[in-house]
């Protein structure tokens, strides 16, 4: 087998999720959890997660039945990211004993790149509605079109925080979660991260 000369954004963020999987602060996680208020039917959890990437971690959610009912909005700012998303998420639910229904939605494609995806387990012993709703769109842009909305339970920003401006970005982001949201942003490292072969030479 030869060895590819180039390497894909999305491969690489599909291939380091078992070690965020190893890396995450397990406690931290429980606690969230534990936080995390019951979604319903009538009143399903609104989840925001911001720089989605290609979903790994609404799959690490889903995975470990950590929600039950809920509508659950990634944005990334690389529309390729979403658009792997997309196509990614219906095949790791499938095998992971869930039906898919899929449909396009909003603006035109050359606005932006919106999709709806509804989750539901196979089997009826196990009660679970999630609508993830994907957008290829920038964090500050989102917030403008947002501003004062304050729908948003939990916000959720995996090895985000470390690639944004944080003073001017968090407080906007902060200002769509509702009174009491709840906030889970993590940051993995292994201390030796060398990526080869290299993104840009130049």
């Amino acid at each position: 087998m030869s060895i590819p000369a180039t390497y894909s954004f999305a491969r690489y963020l599909a291939a380091k999720k078992s070690i965020d999987d190893r890396c995450l602060n397990q406690h931290v996680w429980q606690r969230l959890v534990e936080a995390l208020p019951p979604g319903t039917s009538n009143h399903p959890l609104r989840v925001l997660e911001v720089g989605a990437g290609i979903g790994t971690m609404i799959e690490r959610l889903l995975e470990k039945r950590v929600l039950s009912h809920a509508t659950y909005t990634a944005i990334d700012a690389e529309s390729a990211n979403v658009t792997e998303t997309g196509q990614r998420l219906p095949d790791w639910a499938s095998e992971h004993g869930f039906r898919v229904s899929h449909s396009e939605r909003g603006d035109p494609p050359s606005l932006d790149c919106r999709q709806q995806l509804r989750l539901q387990p196979s089997s009826r012993d196990t009660h679970q509605d999630i609508l993830v709703e994907l957008e290829a769109i920038d964090v500050s842009a989102f917030v403008r079109r947002e501003q004062g909305q304050q729908v948003w339970d939990v916000l959720i920003a995996h090895a985000f925080l470390d690639l944004i401006d944080v003073p001017a970005t968090l407080p906007g982001v902060f200002s769509v979660l509702s009174p009491g949201g709840l906030v889970y942003c993590t940051l993995t490292f292994d201390g030796a991260t060398i990526f080869q072969p290299q993104i840009d030479p130049g």
